[in-house]
């Protein structure tokens, strides 16, 4: 029930919690964020998301190291 212009840092933040219930592996995490931090940096740049100001994502996905294999 959540549009993207209401999405904050807490929501993502929560999602990344759902996902550490349901034992999601921490790569797997890291690649739903880059999702969603490319969805919004791709809705910021176009006229129909105008109220898209932000990435919140993209905040969330600088704290998450990456880990390499």
């Amino acid at each position: 029930d959540l549009t993207p212009e209401k999405t904050e840092v807490r929501h993502i933040e929560e999602y990344l919690r759902i996902l550490d219930n349901r034992g999601v592996s921490h790569n797997t995490k890291r690649r739903y964020l880059e999702s969603l931090s490319a969805f919004f940096s791709y809705a910021m740049k176009r006229p129909r998301f105008e109220n898209i100001t932000g990435n919140p994502a993209g905040v969330v996905l600088e704290e998450i190291p990456k880990q390499i294999r």
